[in-house]
């Protein structure tokens, strides 16, 4: 095993005689120096006798000895006779200990460990590396030396008993034969201690098999929890050490004590200092960086063709390993379109290459409840699994139908070589990709964008047979897709390093309680980033209240200078100097992040975390005077509602009772999308999910004492003045008829006062929030430089340019401005009472438009059940029809003739489509719901496509004219309709309701 290019030198800087009641021994601290690395190690007599001794008995080693170290040891006896052989050390086995320890001795020492470390043969043995404590992972390319101790240990690392009596509520049963309603999970208690060589570093205790092996067989993570298991400072009797944090208990034994005694003085004194075993801000596993203190860029991108164009020069760019996670990854998606244009693009081909080029590829799926989910995880593990052998692929939880099946693993990740990550609300799956324009129909080129199930709208027909991508969903000449509003980032440096560790985590508690775990290695973190010192003093907790004059002094604390910025582009770069605006585009700003998540027992094996709720109510607390979020979803509970336990809609009441009473200027807007997506219309029967989510929605935020408006409007004269609600819609003419089609807001991000922002996968709802339901991640990002020429507030707060570009952007695109316009500037600062009132207005006008065009649904004006009939009938009559009131899932029979689903044959634009029940009651990153079949006795469509004002004979209207109306439609913005069945009970009475929470 060759560890060293080259020899290193040893010096012996210290010798003692260590002294106990029962025995002394001799000890001895060296100084290895190699290339640039200096690290220190404490060796016995023993060791260098085991040494020497491994010398004497093969001898064919040292038949040619390198010139010996040029050490000028003046008055040295033994100078003459080691220049002319081998250094002997048998004249000292006989020597007392107080002999050891002089001054002639340990040069002699010195002199003959340079001497063996100079002989090839000897360098490369195991003996000297076990000497020297290294291994084959000791070194890296770029992190440098990463370990602090290494050797030889028995050990035993097994999850925590706390951990196994979770879930044993509903059986007393868990082992590898029998699992009722629990993990699998093999009998950790039953295994012996295994004979490990055992590496600790900065953050963690990696465990290998051999110190040849890359490949870590365990892998202890420090944390918060973190702590000794028994007397570590009194191991005179005892050769074994326990230590424990959230997920493990591991267990550490040596020969003798004095061995286990200075690996646990090791320890102590790593973890001590470690910050990883401290409690970070919004109680977050991760450390805030800030870019002063080193790299720390993130980079905005809106939509899935930015999004997937940088994931793909990320992936290809990697050279060491690709972390991926998702709640669905679909190996044939494209991440360049058209295909036909990139056809080498498709994900599976790119991690094949890369793994061909010996790029280690891990990939940790969630494995969903196939019966009410269609998204066919097994066949996605499949396929990535057949790729090559340095691809790993996991599917998470490994249940029988553990918790119910009710949670799952909802963080989109992907991390290179744990220096660059992506982290947002964009799964690498069907119906992602989109871009600015939104299109609801293909381009009349052949070249699509949108191959086989990528064209999609879950509101018509969920996914089916996605073993089968290249098989359309529907036909796309007569039925728009969904498009797709979302947003990711990317994160380089310190914050891509935390990234990787919670995936680390994740991985290693997988392949922990998987039944077969002999072809799955744990993963270790790479080198820990310098720590901050001033992290706890540069913010507050999130009960704190921070004025506006401390937050701006803070503010300007981590501002980074023109200065700075320059520095960080040079130190970033090496040799080769780039501009400022450069390093922009290829790195982002740099920001300070902290990563935060929600995580618990089981879907991480750790203490339940809640940072991304924390951090959602510090950053709403502290906001000075606009809030801008786009969210799937917003269930939210104020103080001392007990249905809801995430807090977010309270701490917007509170910071909106606070501007009220001190008269501040402060606005809350906020997007969501117009109906969940599901199929089905409202006032069916079967569309229970539909219903369910649309009340604890609406609960949240109008109807009902604990709604947001409901508790503004008893103490303020009028809360629109304050918070809004919105939607998105688009529209487009396909073979003369015109559709409409609500656009899908998946996004989960907020931005406060266009200077701080998160960006993650949490939704606004229980699931995401709590931390012990759905697993999730996010990124808080707070800007280091600032524009001072743009002002918000009425010139009261100068914007920072990541949060402030990233929100123009979104109203780019929301509103149909364009930069560089009046138009434009006039949206710069939405605090200002004209552009606050032109904001809702200009969604007003929108909203009209599409109703006056299009029989919309969701609107205003129907509060009843009965009232969605009398709609449709008026929009039969006048050819005024919305997509959403399609009741029924477009026919498989129209593409897959398989099918065996009973159908019905409907007119329909003077066309004959059958249409099936309802396959799924599923929807993307929802609930997970039973499938049930929806009856569709009670469907009546005798009129053109409901989404489409038709052009045929029986109802013909001016298209032109039509075009005309909604040509005054600027950009996608809507109003979000809050009376929209106000007086109908939505609430599922048969579900529980953690079901649409």
């Amino acid at each position: 095993m060759q560890v060293f290019e080259e020899a290193p030198t040893i010096k012996v800087i210290n010798a003692r005689i260590m002294r106990s009641w029962s025995h002394s021994h001799v000890e001895y601290t060296l100084l290895i120096q190699y290339k640039d690395y200096e690290w220190q190690i404490q060796i016995s007599k023993a060791a260098i006798y085991s040494l020497w001794f491994q010398s004497k008995r093969k001898p064919h080693y040292i038949r040619s000895i390198s010139t010996l170290s040029n050490h000028s040891n003046d008055s040295d006896s033994y100078r003459d006779d080691i220049t002319k052989r081998f250094p002997q050390l048998g004249k000292l086995l006989i020597s007392n200990s107080s002999t050891w320890v002089e001054s002639a001795s340990t040069k002699f020492i010195e002199v003959y460990l340079n001497t063996v470390v100079r002989v090839p043969t000897f360098l490369h043995s195991p003996v000297v590396n076990k000497f020297l404590q290294v291994s084959k992972t000791t070194f890296h390319k770029v992190d440098g030396k990463t370990s602090i101790k290494e050797g030889w240990l028995r050990v035993r690392l097994i999850l925590c008993q706390n951990f196994f009596s979770k879930h044993h509520t509903l059986t007393n049963v868990d082992n590898s034969l029998l699992s009722c309603l629990c993990v699998l999970k093999p009998l950790h208690n039953m295994i012996a201690k295994k004979r490990c060589w055992v590496v600790l570093r900065q953050s963690s205790i990696a465990i290998y098999l051999s110190p040849e092996d890359e490949s870590a067989h365990g892998t202890f993570l420090f944390d918060p929890h973190f702590h000794f298991g028994n007397n570590h400072k009194s191991l005179d009797e005892d050769n074994e050490i326990l230590i424990f944090n959230s997920s493990y208990r591991l267990e550490l034994e040596a020969k003798s004590n004095r061995v286990i005694f200075d690996w646990a003085a090791k320890i102590r004194d790593v973890t001590t200092q470690s910050p990883w075993t401290q409690f970070h801000r919004d109680d977050s596993f991760a450390i805030t960086r800030y870019p002063r203190h080193g790299n720390s860029f993130a980079k905005w991108y809106i939509d899935g063709e930015d999004t997937y164009a940088a994931i793909y020069h990320g992936v290809c760019s990697a050279t060491e390993e690709i972390f991926i996670h998702g709640w669905w990854i679909c190996p044939s998606i494209h991440l360049l379109r058209p295909s036909v244009k990139y056809p080498h693009t498709r994900l599976d081909l790119i991690l094949k290459r890369k793994a061909e080029e010996g790029v280690k590829v891990y990939i940790l799926m969630y494995k969903e409840v196939a019966m009410a989910l269609p998204l066919n995880s097994l066949y996605s593990k499949g396929i990535f699994s057949c790729l090559h052998p340095n691809v790993q692929v996991l599917r998470d939880p490994d249940f029988s139908m553990k918790e119910f099946g009710l949670w799952s693993h909802h963080e989109k990740i992907v991390c290179i070589d744990q220096n660059v990550a992506f982290v947002g609300g964009l799964d690498l799956c069907f119906g992602r990709w989109d871009n600015s324009e939104h299109r609801l129909f293909d381009e009349k080129s052949s070249e699509t964008n949108f191959d086989g199930k990528d064209y999609s709208n879950p509101r018509i027909k969920d996914f089916v047979y996605v073993d089968q991508p290249d098989v359309d969903l529907m036909d796309r000449s007569l039925y728009p897709r969904m498009p797709w509003h979302d947003c990711h980032c990317r994160l380089e440096g310190h914050p891509a390093r935390d990234v990787a560790r919670h995936f680390i985590l994740r991985w290693n508690f997988a392949v922990t309680t998987r039944h077969k775990t002999e072809k799955l290695n744990h993963l270790v973190p790479r080198k820990d980033l310098e720590s901050t010192k001033h992290q706890k003093s540069a913010y507050c907790s999130i009960n704190e209240a921070i004025d506006g004059q401390e937050l701006e002094e803070r503010c300007k604390d981590i501002q980074v200078t023109k200065k700075t910025s320059s520095d960080l582009v040079n130190n970033t770069t090496g040799a080769h100097t780039i501009s400022h605006d450069e390093m922009i585009n290829q790195k982002g700003y740099p920001c300070v992040c902290q990563i935060v998540r929600s995580l618990s027992f089981w879907s991480g094996g750790c203490a339940t975390e809640k940072s991304i709720q924390n951090a959602y109510i510090r950053l709403i607390s502290s906001a000075r005077h606009f809030i801008y979020i786009e969210n799937q979803f917003f269930v939210s509970g104020v103080e001392g509602d007990p249905s809801c336990s995430n807090r977010i809609a309270g701490a917007l009441v509170e910071r909106i009772r606070r501007a009220a009473a001190n008269r501040e200027k402060f606005c809350v807007m906020i997007l969501m999308p117009l109906l969940p997506a599901f199929p089905g219309q409202p006032q069916e029967k079967e569309a229970y999910s539909l219903r369910g989510v649309m009340h604890w929605q609406y609960r949240s935020i109008s109807r009902g004492k604990n709604s947001i408006y409901h508790i503004l409007s008893q103490e303020l004269d009028d809360p629109f003045e304050y918070i809004t609600f919105y939607g998105l819609r688009k529209y487009h003419c396909q073979q003369e008829r015109l559709h409409t089609e609500q656009i899908y807001i998946h996004n989960k991000m907020m931005i406060v006062d266009d200077r701080q922002c998160i960006i993650g996968s949490a939704n606004i709802n229980e699931r995401s929030l709590r931390g012990d339901r759905d697993s999730e991640i996010a990124v808080t990002i707070e800007d280091t430089e600032y524009d001072e020429n743009i002002k918000i507030a009425d010139g009261t707060i100068s914007v920072g340019k990541f949060c402030h570009s990233f929100r123009m952007k979104l109203f780019e695109e929301h509103f149909g401005i364009v930069a560089g316009t009046r138009h434009y500037e006039d949206y710069m600062d939405p605090v200002r009472k004209q552009t606050w009132i032109r904001i809702q207005k200009h969604a007003k006008m929108n909203s009209q438009i599409y109703e006056s065009v299009f029989a919309c649904i969701p609107t205003e004006n129907i509060s009843k059940f009965s009232q969605i009939k009398s709609a449709k009938q008026e929009g039969t009559n006048s050819n005024q029809m919305d997509s959403s009131q399609i009741s029924s899932s477009v026919g498989k029979d129209e593409v897959i003739q398989s099918d065996t689903i009973t159908a019905r044959v409907v007119e329909v634009s003077g066309s004959n489509i059958k249409v099936p029940k309802n396959l799924s009651t599923s929807q993307h990153d929802v609930p997970i719901i039973p499938l049930v079949s929806t009856s569709s006795s009670d469907i009546e469509h005798t009129s053109p496509r409901i989404g489409q004002v038709g052009a045929d004979k029986a109802h013909s209207i001016d298209i032109k004219k039509t075009l005309n109306q909604l040509s005054h439609i600027q950009g996608n913005i809507v109003q979000f309709p809050l009376r929209f069945l106000a007086e109908e009970e939505l609430e599922p009475s048969l579900y529980p309701a953690e079901l649409f929470q």
